[in-house]
């Protein structure tokens, strides 16, 4: 079933403020990212969740038997409650690239480890070694007077850019698993699974938007 969108492809990130430590990824870095990152790499970018959250996914984290919603527990969670996340197709098909370079048979964690560590997920010594030889490729095109981007700031950029084009920031706060402001976090009670999936399906549109362009 496809979600009615009205997010365009052409719809952009705006440029981050320069004196801005917790900054979001431009479009140059995206694009970088998108072209020479691992499958690892661009699943943090798709998902735009905790690093520790995302690797940690389980197959029995699927939702009812879903291909595209899971359930992350609370045990995962820094805010030790369940958080569910629209998967995009596009991420099931990273997890395919990732577990194809392990070559390894592990039929619970979807982001499984390599060699010794092939029975668990991937080790987050792994992560952040992929993440620094992403880093060079980044210095390329990020800005002189920006700050790094850290792995971390992908998880922002999901955030701003369903702030910026959707103009939504309870769905922004919702995606990312964040607690409600006020007293919606005792007695708002709304899943909004829908607003989630449309915000996910949109990223999604717009980042493969610009691996054409």
């Amino acid at each position: 079933d496809v979600y009615p969108l009205n997010v365009e492809v052409a719809a952009r990130l705006q440029k981050p403020p320069k004196e801005n430590r917790q900054r979001y990824a431009t479009e140059k870095e995206i694009k970088v990212i998108l072209k020479h990152g691992s499958p690892v790499i661009k699943g943090a970018l798709y998902m735009g969740q905790r690093v520790n959250e995302t690797y940690r996914m389980e197959y029995a984290d699927r939702v009812d038997g879903s291909k595209n919603w899971i359930e992350i527990p609370p045990e995962k969670m820094k805010q030790k409650r369940p958080h569910r996340v629209y998967v995009t197709n596009t991420v099931w098909r990273l997890i395919k690239q990732h577990r194809a370079k392990t070559r390894t048979v592990n039929d619970r964690y979807c982001w499984c480890g390599y060699g010794s560590r092939g029975g668990g997920h991937i080790s987050i010594a792994t992560i952040n070694a992929e993440w620094v030889a992403m880093e060079k490729r980044l210095e390329k095109v990020t800005r002189a007077d920006a700050k790094k981007l850290q792995m971390r700031d992908l998880r922002r950029t999901l955030y701003t850019w369903i702030e910026q084009n959707l103009k939504e920031p309870q769905t922004a706060t919702a995606v990312a698993g964040h607690k409600k402001d006020g007293m919606g976090n005792v007695y708002g009670i709304y899943d909004y699974e829908d607003e989630k999936k449309k915000a996910m399906l949109g990223w999604e549109k717009y980042l493969n938007g610009l691996i054409k362009k």
